[in-house]
């Protein structure tokens, strides 16, 4: 499913299952590329969790072009954080070192970059979004745990924290790569359950109704 622009001009992409497909156009332009955007900018991070980054791509006619996948990501200091080249994994951080680490995502002889704080501090609270939210049985809904420093500050920890849903049979929640922080609603036999969000000790809940 990843295409590659090999020539100027206009191509149909098409999905094809079976005897059922879909397409969409797809045009290859002479555009160069002026330079690379690197957010979320200027972030702080509690020591051990992760954060992901995106790269976008600005060209020579304005266009913006999600990157991440196809930049190099590097960490300055390494010994603070580092940030993967996987493939399923592309531009996530982990935070391993209390200090300052510049993350840079190069493609050709371009790169664009930003400054990444890592420190000990705990968070005060741990917020759970959608709060107290309805979904239907077999619906699923993405949640979003969001850390509050005592400054003030925020860091959005939905790939660092343990999610839960305390009863099953209602909703369960993921907590793979790809799916990290997705309910999905299993019965509305009792209606509600929590949802809680866990790291080091903080938590974070909200309650989730599941509808016939």
């Amino acid at each position: 499913g990843l295409a590659t622009a090999v020539g100027i001009g206009l191509t149909t992409i098409r999905a094809t299952l079976g005897s059922v497909f879909g397409e969409t156009a797809l045009t290859v332009t002479d555009a160069t590329l002026g330079s690379i955007t690197v957010t979320p900018t200027n972030q702080t991070m509690a020591l051990g969790t992760k954060l992901q980054y995106t790269a976008t791509g600005i060209f020579s006619d304005s266009t913006q072009v999600d990157l991440t996948k196809q930049v190099t990501w590097s960490s300055s200091n390494t010994g603070v954080a580092v940030i993967s080249n996987g493939a399923q994994t592309k531009g996530l951080a982990t935070a391993i070192g209390v200090g300052s680490t510049t993350i840079r995502a190069t493609f050709g002889d371009k790169t664009g970059s930003t400054t990444l704080t890592v420190i000990t501090t705990a968070f005060d609270f741990i917020e759970v979004t959608p709060a107290n939210s309805t979904i239907a049985v077999g619906d699923k809904l993405q949640f979003t745990a969001t850390g509050h420093f005592p400054d003030g500050s925020t860091q959005n920890l939905t790939l660092s924290v343990t999610w839960s849903s305390s009863v099953k049979t209602v909703a369960t929640i993921s907590n793979a790569r790809k799916t990290r922080g997705m309910a999905t609603g299993v019965s509305a036999s009792p209606p509600t359950t929590t949802i809680r969000a866990t790291t080091g000790g903080v938590f974070g809940t909200t309650t989730l109704t599941v509808s016939p």
